[in-house]
């Protein structure tokens, strides 16, 4: 049997072609240790390259928490010497700025051998500047458990932390502003969920425990205040009635409304949607307006009232004047007339005289007072008809002369042919232009002419005036001349016979007739009335015959 020969180096030649030859393992092994180390070297690379994204600098502490390597990057953001730091404790650097119980918290960390979450403390650069610093650190172990120390890292968190400083200032000062508003403030989320309130709302709602907890739902509020009887529901309406309308009215806020609460206080409710979808909320108390307004419409419907019974007053006795009064009036221009006989002596003529010129003042005061009353009382009918002003007025003025026996030529008329015609009330046009050339011929020098003008106005209107130069009307009287019962307190105008209905008057029938009676005067130079009146046209007429067609009818 042919035995192997030996292999020279005392090796299976078998083996070496299989597995090479020491010297091959050793390079081999060589290069995947090469290979591990690179890979190595990447894989820190990459890690210091992220950890210098992530952080400003890297720190390690021993057993006793004493800094043992800081890097670099502490020297670029503190501008100091890493070796500064080198041998101290991180508790040693924590000023007063930390609060207690951060600097507590971290301390029982430590001690814990805790990893530590982003502890945020304060340091002065080389420069003598603060700067905040907020660290992360895990805790470091032997493979028999002995601890070690921290390793961890450091960002510069300096204008971060400034800017939420600043935030915070402005959150505090706006929550201090709205917290000192007199009026209650309510603030709801997008998800209408309280947000916050000031103290005058939590004030406000104070009978409701935990009302004004932030989170609640604005709907839960609403039903809350609404079935527990603070909020009462508008009149007429059912309390879920009422919740559905103000949850409707809050999702859509639309102009202010008015609430009334149980304890007697109105609120006016403004409600304001912004651009994040929040709604603000303010509510203003009303209350003592609302019972001014109150105070004023009993006032007001008192005086209506009064108004009213006077109005009916001053008609009842009226009518009841002037039956008695047209028949002295009427016997007197009998017995004036001597139509059965001779009186006999003279003096009987001037008194008949007398006493049927006082009873015409009687009654023309009379008339005056029910012209007033059914103004007023808006019984006045107008009666629109087609007129020739020229007409109208040369009747007036001989009326005027008739009463004032004074020159013929003294009163002087002027009418525009353009303003001639005009669609209106007769009786109320005469009524007016006799009051106006009566006053302006009783407070003028017998001497003087009064001049009445009638033509064109602005926007289709006509005007009419009554212009005299008599003794004027102060211009503190003005405002209040055209009040019924109202007088100059001029002694040269209390002198004279009247009431002082005749402008007031004069002046609530032009306001009939769609128009408005305007004075202008001065003391000693005279005065001018001026009437604008719509020039009216043949509608009126139809429009005012249709009623009377339906109640005749």
């Amino acid at each position: 049997m042919v035995q192997a020969e030996a292999s020279p180096s005392g090796t299976d030649p078998e083996s070496e072609s299989v597995h090479g030859t020491p010297e091959d393992e050793t390079a081999r092994l060589a290069r995947e240790n090469h290979l591990l180390r690179e890979k190595l070297r990447q894989s820190e690379t990459f890690a210091d390259r992220l950890l210098a994204v992530a952080c400003d600098w890297r720190w390690e502490t021993d057993a006793e928490h004493r800094f043992t390597h800081l890097s670099d990057g502490i020297e670029r953001t503190l501008k100091l010497p890493r070796e500064t730091f080198i041998g101290t404790t991180r508790l040693e650097q924590v000023d007063s700025h930390a609060s207690a119980e951060e600097a507590a918290r971290h301390k029982a960390d430590l001690e814990a051998r805790r990893p530590i979450r982003d502890f945020t403390y304060r340091l002065s650069d080389g420069e003598g500047r603060d700067r905040w610093c907020r660290i992360t650190g895990v805790p470091m172990f032997a493979e028999d458990g002995t601890f070690l120390g921290y390793r961890g890292i450091a960002r510069d968190i300096t204008d971060e932390y400034l800017a939420s400083q600043a935030a915070a200032r402005s959150d505090r000062l706006l929550a201090d502003a709205i917290d000192s508003l007199s009026e209650p403030f309510v603030l709801f989320d997008r998800d209408d969920r309280l947000v916050l309130c000031n103290r005058a709302f939590r004030e406000m709602n104070g009978s409701l425990p935990g009302f004004t907890e932030p989170g609640q739902t604005f709907e839960r509020m609403s039903r809350r205040t609404v079935e527990s009887g603070v909020v009462l529901p508008f009149r007429g309406m059912t309390r879920e009635a009422f919740i559905e309308w103000r949850l409707a009215r809050h999702r859509n806020p639309g102009a202010a409304f008015e609430l009334r609460r149980s304890d007697g206080i109105c609120n006016l409710v403004i409600e304001e949607r912004l651009q994040d979808g929040s709604t603000v909320m303010l509510l203003y108390d009303i209350t003592e307006r609302k019972r001014a307004e109150q105070v004023i419409l009993e006032a007001k419907n008192q005086a209506e009232e009064a108004n009213r019974a006077k109005s009916y007053f001053l008609a009842s006795m009226s009518h009841e004047l002037r039956t008695p009064l047209n028949a002295i009036i009427g016997f007197s221009d009998l017995i004036g007339e001597e139509m059965f006989g001779p009186l006999g002596s003279e003096r009987y003529r001037d008194y008949i005289a007398t006493i049927k010129s006082s009873g015409c003042h009687l009654l023309d005061i009379i008339h005056d007072l029910l012209d007033l009353s059914r103004i007023e009382s808006g019984s006045f009918e107008l009666d629109y008809s087609e007129l020739d002003l020229d007409e109208l007025v040369r009747e007036c003025a001989a009326m005027g002369r008739v009463q004032d026996r004074g020159r013929p030529d003294r009163i002087v008329l002027r009418v525009e042919d353009a303003a001639r015609h005009v669609v209106s009330d007769r009786r109320a046009l005469r009524q007016i232009l006799i009051n106006l050339l009566t006053n302006a011929l009783k407070f003028s020098d017998a001497e003087e002419t009064v001049t009445v003008i009638v033509q064109p106005g602005r926007a289709d209107m006509v005007q009419l005036q009554v212009v005299d130069r008599g003794i004027g009307i102060a211009p503190e009287e003005l405002p209040i001349i055209t009040d019924p019962f109202t007088r100059a307190r001029d002694p040269l105008v209390r002198a004279q016979d009247g009431t002082g209905l005749g402008l007031a008057v004069s002046r609530m029938l032009a306001e009939q007739l769609g128009g408005r009676l305007s004075i202008e005067s001065a003391v000693g130079s005279g005065t001018c009335v001026t009437v604008r009146i719509p020039r009216g046209s043949a509608a009126l007429i139809e429009s005012a015959a249709a009623p009377k067609a339906t109640q005749s009818a």
